[in-house]
């Protein structure tokens, strides 16, 4: 397949403007605030560059599932099982535009979603600290999706 130039990847939107293409279907569903979506998503990934540095595998691992248990928190399993998705979606999509494959990691960072989803269901009352240490004992024993 012939690489697209970046003009039209450009046009393909992150989960962050995803999050804001559908503000208005967010508001009307009553689903997450768009501006608490962005804070998620990015304290997920400061607190696991902040754990791991520049272990790539495990900063990703980390911020799937703590993320996935931050939105099950927040608006339940299916929705979170639904914003990943798409998120996996608009991913595999903006790689297959740059000419590589229909693909963004999508079924391992699937897979680490679910362990923060269901991480969430077994106990949806655990603060942070507790969280972000029951992700770390998880990701240091290998027990995430790579």
């Amino acid at each position: 397949m012939k690489k697209l130039d970046n003009q039209v990847v450009k046009q393909v939107p992150t989960f962050i403007e995803f999050t804001e293409i559908s503000e208005s279907l967010a508001v009307l569903f009553n689903a997450i605030p768009i501006v608490r979506a962005e804070a998620m998503f990015e304290e997920s990934k400061q607190i696991a560059k902040k754990i791991y540095n520049t272990d790539t595998v495990k900063v990703d691992a980390f911020r799937h599932i703590f993320a996935s248990i931050l939105f099950t928190q927040y608006v339940g399993g299916t929705a979170t099982e639904l914003l990943g998705e798409v998120n996996e979606f608009v991913g595999a999509l903006r790689n297959y535009l740059l000419g590589g494959n229909f693909d963004s990691g999508w079924k391992m960072d699937e897979a680490n979603n679910k362990i923060g989803i269901a991480l969430a269901l077994i106990n949806l009352k655990t603060d942070k600290e507790a969280i972000i240490t029951k992700v770390k004992a998880i990701i240091d024993a290998g027990e995430f999706h790579s």
